[in-house]
């Protein structure tokens, strides 16, 4: 009799070789045990909150903390969100580029009217959110709108950085200054003298500018440059911290748990980073062929799902069709989906931008529609009624012995969480369901399916063993479970009891 217990997937290895590790992972996160493996569950599902009215695609979007409020950018305009059971209300239009929209909030010179600044390939744009919420254009001493096209901005002690798209311009990078009209730092003055600035330690040009940490990070193809505010220049860069790496895709760069998550390029070998510090630590190994058999990487979009206290940061490959989650906690990697009922297969997964707005507790996710969504691990469907096709498939189990073996008893432990699904009509309970497929010995046929049933308890929890009997012969044996019910259940783990046969 072997206890075997789900594992972090393992995706760079040959299949056949893999008997330990699961094999894929779909729709679900991963909690681990103390005693050792995860109990695997449903990843959290999307309601609809505000669907798009107009035939539009969403570009990106914010929580302003000092607005209390959600700001959007769609292929159709600015919109916001003023509150939590509010609609969307269209700000003004914006030229769209076909780039992801990216914003950075800080303050006028009265550190009492906020402003957002949004990047998106084409001028440079501002909300005024206090009092007026208005789209302005960003212009200089003479009324004329700036010469750049930022595709990134940035804030660092109410300093914006935007770097310049323009081509024979994008080696450059321009801040805001102390204007001379006031004497103070003034955000919305990018009439310096000394502007524009150049990244120049490499012969690189710029992809991104981030900021974090009191630095501000000049991203590009082959290098990542720190600059700092020296209080004369006004900023230069910080000597001897250049970064030996490079981003694969600027709109991959996302800040959690105190740390740089992005699709980098180090020393010539596509991966996935984590930077906290100066020390870029790969932790794409799990998928490292995958990753690099994709023809398309520089249109990834990264973004941070923290949808009931998950921890997941997400990678988007929208040409090559695959959304990967890396659980930063558990530090394991799996892969989110829209499953396309019709043609049987998993998309895209359609929540490309997230945000949490703090004050309503919501964890919002607009998605390549311009559709807005509310993601929770209470809810159990994609709106519009989408299923939600969790599964999960394990390596080659062969017990530890290559020889023949008969399976006596399969029991299988589950777990739910909900209260059974009761008829209005006739009161009978109906019971959650999970899929069962096996196929033996490397062969690509699969077994009829199984149907297993569990009946969650009144109290809304209930362990659950489901036993199978007389399950074949066989070398080695994969098993794929399937939940697509939409309920609250955990995969925990699995006993086999064999006896081995001569071969």
């Amino acid at each position: 009799m072997s206890n075997f217990k789900f594992t972090k997937p393992y995706y760079n290895v040959a299949k056949a070789a893999n008997e330990v590790m699961l094999e894929e992972a779909w729709n679900v996160y991963f909690e681990e045990i103390p005693g050792g493996g995860f109990a695997i569950r449903r990843r959290p599902a999307m309601a609809s909150l505000n669907p798009a009215s107009v035939a539009q695609e969403g570009r990106g979007m914010i929580w302003s903390d000092r607005n209390q409020k959600v700001y959007m950018v769609t292929s159709t305009g600015v919109y916001m969100k003023p509150g939590k059971i509010s609609g969307v209300v269209k700000l003004g239009d914006l030229t769209d580029f076909g780039l992801p929209a990216v914003f950075s909030e800080g303050q006028k010179i009265d550190p009492a009217y906020p402003i957002i600044y949004i990047a998106n390939g084409g001028p440079l744009h501002w909300v005024d959110v206090k009092p007026t919420n208005t789209i302005n254009t960003a212009l200089d001493a003479l009324g004329i709108a700036l010469p750049i096209r930022p595709t990134f901005i940035s804030c660092m002690n109410n300093m914006f950085w935007a770097n310049d798209n323009r081509f024979d311009h994008n080696q450059d990078f321009w801040i805001t200054d102390v204007n001379p009209a006031s004497g103070q730092m003034d955000p919305l003055y990018w009439d310096s003298p000394t502007n524009p600035w150049r990244a120049t330690q490499k012969p690189d040009l710029i992809t991104a500018v981030t900021s974090g940490w009191n630095e501000s990070y000049i991203w590009g193809s082959i290098a990542c440059e720190p600059w700092q505010e020296d209080g004369t220049n006004p900023i230069s860069p910080l000597i001897g911290s250049l970064m030996e790496i490079g981003v694969d895709s600027p709109y991959s760069i996302q800040m959690a748990d105190n740390t740089w998550f992005l699709l980098a390029n180090v020393s010539g070998k596509r991966c996935v980073v984590r930077i906290a510090g100066r020390g870029p630590k790969v932790i794409s190994e799990p998928i490292a062929r995958i990753l690099q058999s994709y023809t398309t990487v520089n249109d990834a979009i990264g973004s941070i799902c923290y949808a009931g206290g998950l921890n997941v940061y997400l990678l988007s490959f929208p040409t090559e069709g695959v959304t990967w989650a890396y659980d930063f906690k558990s530090d394991v990697w799996s892969q989110w989906s829209t499953w396309d009922r019709g043609a049987a297969q998993h998309k895209l997964f359609k929540g490309l931008f997230h945000t949490y707005a703090s004050e309503w507790n919501q964890h919002l996710v607009l998605d390549s529609a311009g559709s807005l969504y509310e993601m929770s691990r209470d809810i159990q469907t994609d709106y519009p009624g989408e299923l939600l096709h969790s599964s999960v498939r394990t390596g080659w189990i062969d017990n530890g012995t290559w020889d023949r073996k008969r399976c006596d008893q399969l029991i299988i432990k589950l777990q739910g969480y909900l209260p059974p699904l009761v008829d209005p009509f006739n009161g009978t309970q109906s019971p959650v369901k999970v899929t069962l497929r096996t196929r033996d010995d490397g062969r690509p046929e699969w077994s009829n399916p199984i149907e297993m049933e569990i009946q969650a308890g009144v109290t809304g929890q209930n362990d659950h063993f489901c036993k199978l009997n007389r399950m074949g012969i066989y070398r080695s044996r994969q098993y794929e479970f399937i939940m697509t019910d939409a309920r609250d259940l955990a995969l925990v783990g699995m006993e086999i009891d064999i006896t081995r046969m001569r071969n």
